[in-house]
This record gives C-alpha cells, sequence and structure tokens, in this order.
C-alpha cells in the first residue's frame, strides 16, 4: 500500500485533478517521482514532438533528473539551464529568453518542462502564456512552487523593482509533485517556505494554524514526510479557494494575505532576502492593521513566525521609509492602501461588501513600528 499524507489525504503515486482557472479546465497533478504514466498521460492531451527542459541549474543532481525524461524515449529533450532568482523573471530577461526560444523553432509541437522554484515556474509560466500553443509541464523543486506558484496558473513577473507588476493565467498541461526535491532542501528553505502555509492559516483555516503551533511544539514541523504534506495541503487549499473564484475581493484578500507589504519589503532589499522571509514580516505588518502587540492574536502570530525560524525585525539597512516607497504604485487614488480585514484567526470579515479595509498612509507607518522596535 502507497503511503498517505494524513494532512492533505492525497496518496503517494496519486493522480488527482486541480482545477484550471483561465479555460476553466482540470490539469492532472502526479504526487510521485515516477514520472511515466503522467507523460504519456500528457501525449494524449497534446501530441508533442519534442521536449524543452528548462531548469535551474543548481538544483543538485538535476542532470541525472533530467536524464529519466530523455530515458522515457517519448520525444527528444533539449536542454535549457537557466539560473534561479528574481533576475530570471525580470521582463527584460523573460524578453531575452523568448528570443532564445524563438531562435529554437519553437512551436506547438513541443513541450516545455519546467524544472525549478517559484521564480522559474513564474517566468516559464508567463512566457507560456503569451507564446500561442505553448505546454508547460511543471516540476516544482521548493516548498513554495509546490503549494502555490506550480499549481496557482498565475504567473507574475517583475518590471524593475515593481515585483508582479505583470500577470498572466496560464493552466499547466500537467504537474508533477516530488517528495524527493523536498527531502534535499536545506533547513533555510523548510523555514521560508513554510511563511506560504502560514498566510494560509491567518486569513483562511484556524485548524492549519493549530497543526503549524503542534508541528513546531514536537518538532516535527521541518521533517521530509511532514514538510511535504504541508505543501501539499496548501496546494490543496489554494487550488479550492480558486475554484471558488480568482477575482472576488475575499480570494484575493486570502491568497495575497501578507503579501501586499512582502511586495514592497523585497524590493526595498534589492531582493536580498527571500520571498518568504519578506511574506514573514508582511504577515505581522498587516496584522497590526487590526490588532496591537499586546492582543492574544498578534502574539500568537509573532510566536508561530518566531518559532518557525522566520524574521520578525527588519533586515540590515532596510528602513520603513525605503518600503513606503516601493508601496507608491499599490496605493488607491486617495492615497490609501487596502489590507484584508483579518479580525479573528482563521478567516477574513466582510463589512459593506468587502474583505478589505482602506489605511491612510499614517496609518501604515503605525502598523509598521511592530517591527521596528523589535530586536
Amino acid at each position: 500500500m502507497n503511503k498517505v499524507y494524513r494532512r492533505s489525504g492525497y496518496e503517494l503515486g496519486q493522480t488527482v485533478q486541480f482545477r484550471g482557472v483561465r479555460q476553466r479546465r482540470q490539469f492532472p497533478v502526479h504526487i510521485g517521482s515516477d514520472v511515466r504514466g503522467l507523460i504519456q498521460q500528457a501525449r494524449t492531451t497534446h501530441d508533442f514532438e519534442k521536449m524543452l527542459a528548462v531548469y535551474d541549474q543548481d538544483i543538485p543532481g538535476i542532470q541525472q533528473y533530467v536524464q529519466r525524461f530523455k530515458d522515457l524515449g517519448v520525444a527528444p529533450v533539449v536542454d535549457f539551464p537557466l539560473p534561479a532568482g528574481e533576475d530570471t523573471k525580470d521582463i527584460s530577461r523573460i524578453s531575452e529568453i523568448m528570443q532564445q526560444m524563438r531562435e529554437m523553432d519553437l512551436g506547438e509541437k513541443t513541450v516545455v518542462l519546467v524544472i525549478g522554484g517559484g521564480t522559474l515556474c513564474n517566468a516559464a509560466g508567463f512566457i507560456g502564456a503569451t507564446w500561442e500553443g505553448m505546454k508547460i509541464i511543471f516540476v516544482p523543486t521548493n516548498y513554495i512552487a509546490i503549494g502555490d506558484v506550480a499549481i496557482g496558473s498565475l504567473h507574475m513577473v517583475n518590471v524593475g523593482s515593481a515585483k508582479n507588476r505583470l500577470q498572466l493565467h496560464h493552466d499547466p498541461l500537467a504537474v508533477i509533485l516530488d517528495p524527493a526535491f523536498i527531502d534535499s532542501l536545506p533547513h533555510f528553505e523548510r523555514q521560508v517556505g513554510l511563511a506560504e502555509t502560514a498566510k494560509h492559516a491567518i486569513s483562511q483555516d484556524l485548524s492549519l494554524m493549530q497543526e503549524l503551533e503542534a508541528a513546531i511544539a514536537d518538532k516535527s514541523a521541518f521533517e521530509n514526510d511532514n514538510l511535504f504534506d504541508l505543501a501539499l495541503w496548501t496546494a490543496k487549499f489554494k487550488d479550492d479557494q480558486m475554484a471558488i473564484s480568482l477575482t472576488s475581493d475575499q480570494t484575493q484578500g486570502i491568497l495575497l494575505y501578507g503579501h501586499t507589504i512582502a511586495h514592497a519589503i523585497e524590493p526595498a532589499t534589492g531582493y536580498k532576502i527571500s520571498h518568504g522571509e519578506a511574506v514573514s514580516l508582511g504577515l505581522l505588518v498587516e496584522v497590526a492593521f487590526f490588532h496591537s502587540e499586546d492582543s492574544e492574536i498578534f502574539k500568537r502570530v509573532k510566536a508561530m513566525l518566531k518559532n518557525l525560524g522566520l524574521p520578525i525585525t527588519w533586515p540590515q539597512g532596510v528602513t520603513t521609509q525605503m518600503v513606503m516607497a516601493e508601496l507608491e504604485h499599490v496605493m488607491t487614488d486617495r492615497g490609501t492602501l487596502r489590507i484584508p480585514r483579518m479580525l479573528q484567526l482563521g478567516s477574513l470579515t466582510e463589512v459593506d461588501g468587502s474583505y478589505h479595509q482602506e489605511f491612510s498612509k499614517e496609518q501604515v507607518l503605525k502598523a509598521f513600528k511592530v517591527i521596528e522596535g523589535q530586536a
């Protein structure tokens, strides 16, 4: 009998259907390391003649992993290694990559195999959304990519310091969630990945927060099976929410909780901190819009983030003023910032038809003080 992951309910070796957003269809997501069945299934949907393997060149053992697809003999596999990081998902770099791909004479008979983390999945997904007929198979290699980017169908790229300014939807042909990549993750990657699960816990599901707190207490939070299960659970949460509505005010509040602030912190640091570290700080600040530092809710969120090893203080050299400058482009015409209204842990509150509340610049600066003064 195959292993069953307790929280998500998924079974190793199982192929489940996730809901496509743009085309309102489903796409297969295989949980496990055996890729043959999923690739053969993909061939029935899209009769490709070539595979372009776009992968993070720094992943340990990546050449051997790509070789597995070559050994299938389904189609010739062409290597296309790329560096990970925010530079790869900048629109200027995206344009260069697309030019290289054009020179390779790619067409509808080519499927792109993407093996990498969130930035690489975002970059390739954006290209797929703009390249007529392009089909993509994602193999996410870190926690955030497994629980969020690869299954989300929304692909975002940067324009200079403007984080995720350009966004397009593109459903993958298929996704492979391989626990082997979780097994090889360094401890830091495990910590920053759990920031996305913390986001869902705070804004969407109190039981998930209780699970995280229990896993922290019994020191199982970072264990391989537990971490992969949490990533699968996070992916399932996101898929369920997006199936209800991608554009609703509530869905946007849940999916982007903590991220309005985080997306300003990242460029303010010159992308020297990870997305997960920025999300941790973003979560803390966005909780502070509705809860004081001495409230039980704020203390609980702060303790969870701290116990996960996530930052609760500014990175060296970063100031509130630097982050405020990056927030200017997301302010409303009234000069206010919209923040999801989290009054009770595990859910957002609707008032007058909206799950967001607007705050003035002065109120934003006040909320930032919760991380300014912490040691």
